[in-house]
C-alpha cells in the first residue's frame, strides 16, 4: 500500500493481479486481498479497476480457497466504487455464486463510497 501511496498503483497493481493465480494459497489470497484494500482506501482514481473487474471474475473459479473467499470482498468493494455497471461481467460465474453475490450486493448501503487515503502528490497540493 506503501507503494501505492507514492503514485506506483500503475506499476504494482499488475503485479498484484499476476499473484492471483500463484500456487502458494497465501500468496495468492493476500495478493487479491491487499488489492482490494488498495481500491478501499485509495478509489478508482488512482488503482485502474478495468484489470481488477476481468481478474476478478476468474478469480470466483479459482481452485484455492483463499482466492476464492477474497473473490466475494473484492466484487462488493468493486461493486461500492463502479455501481451497477459490474454487474454484467459477473454473469459468467456459477449459479451459486452468483446468488451469494447477489444477496451480498443488494445488502450493500448505497453511499457514495470515498477514498480514506490520497497519494502523496495530492496531499503535498492540498497542504499547500
Amino acid at each position: 500500500l506503501l507503494m501505492v501511496e507514492v503514485n506506483a498503483a500503475k506499476d504494482v497493481m499488475p503485479i498484484l493481479i499476476s499473484s492471483f493465480g500463484n500456487k502458494h494459497q497465501k500468496v495468492a489470497g493476500g495478493s487479491v486481498e491487499t488489492a482490494r484494500i488498495a481500491l478501499a482506501e485509495f478509489g478508482p482514481k488512482v488503482v485502474d479497476t478495468s484489470p481488477l473487474i476481468t481478474a476478478s471474475v476468474s478469480i470466483f473459479e479459482s481452485t484455492t480457497t483463499a482466492v476464492r473467499n477474497e473473490a466475494l470482498p473484492l466484487a462488493i468493494e468493486l461493486h461500492r466504487w463502479l455501481g451497477q455497471s459490474i454487474r454484467p461481467y459477473y454473469k459468467k460465474i456459477r449459479a451459486v455464486q452468483l446468488k451469494e453475490l447477489e444477496s451480498a450486493l443488494e445488502q450493500q448501503s448505497t453511499s457514495t463510497a470515498r477514498p480514506s487515503r490520497t497519494v502523496r502528490i495530492e496531499a503535498t497540493k492540498q497542504t499547500r
